[in-house]
């Protein structure tokens, strides 16, 4: 959906701005579906890693697309197999950091797949471990320019430590007014100076400096009326900021500006 949705906007934007002395470009588009060997037509994310290969996440699995066929890729099973065998197939994001390791987010928790060595881990929520994931319901993986993993789930924003192989938790704290403002994250997007942008269910849009362990909320919103779930936040190539809503249209900050 989120990717989908930059497409909209990007096709939009080409409608609107005037474009002189260019040839006519016809863009030709083939169609995959079950039909073609894909394992599900409900898609959640793709992307294309180091190799070149196209990882597709659907809601019934896992495929890779090296051009000509997909590969149904078979994740290991969770801990708790019984309850989660269906989350373990709901596939929803997808990102590769540069140690060459894709993660993959489900609905049953995070999966590391390491391309150089063929080898899968497994990471789950555990309530009696407070650096275990926060959650094992996954809406966005990314990775900043820092080669930091970060992890939004539908409770809590989750930062991997790669030295010590846990996530530190950033929650919402209903005794501290500076913590996040919701802990139902429905989209993060890291910009050019490894801030993290947090976008959440109930419209909230708040910029997390790590290294300054400070959280600024952002109001895009001009009015009540606009107040929607934050689908997509992204960075384009001027580093202006721009926020995807569900009802309330798109929203975007000019670099060097404090406001939309």
């Amino acid at each position: 959906m989120r990717i989908v949705i930059r497409h909209i906007i990007f096709f939009c934007l080409l409608c609107v701005v005037p474009i002189r002395n260019y040839a006519q470009i016809n863009y030709s588009f083939k169609t995959y579906s079950y039909a073609d060997g894909l394992i599900d037509n409900y898609v959640e994310d793709i992307f294309e890693d180091s190799r070149g290969f196209i990882w597709i996440a659907t809601r019934a699995g896992l495929d890779r697309f090296d051009g000509h066929s997909f590969h149904h890729i078979v994740l290991p099973k969770t801990g708790s197999q019984t309850a989660n065998e269906v989350g373990r197939h709901f596939v929803t994001a997808l990102a590769e950091d540069s140690n060459k390791v894709v993660w993959i987010g489900t609905f049953a928790g995070l999966f590391s797949y390491n391309l150089v060595n063929d080898t899968y881990k497994v990471y789950e929520h555990d309530p009696n471990n407070v650096y275990s994931l926060s959650y094992n319901l996954i809406d966005e993986i990314i990775v900043d320019s820092k080669n930091t993993v970060w992890i939004a789930t539908r409770n809590g924003l989750n930062r991997y430590s790669r030295e010590h192989d846990y996530f530190e938790r950033i929650m919402h704290n209903p005794q501290d007014s500076t913590s996040l403002s919701h802990n139902y994250i429905e989209t993060i997007c890291a910009d050019s100076e490894s801030n993290i942008w947090i976008g959440t269910l109930n419209g909230t849009l708040e910029l997390l400096n790590y290294s300054k362990k400070t959280l600024t909320p952002y109001t895009p919103f001009k009015n009540q009326k606009q107040l929607s779930h934050i689908q997509d936040i992204f960075e384009d190539s001027q580093k202006n900021i721009w926020v995807v809503t569900l009802q309330g249209g798109v929203f975007c900050k000019e670099y060097g500006s404090e406001k939309f």
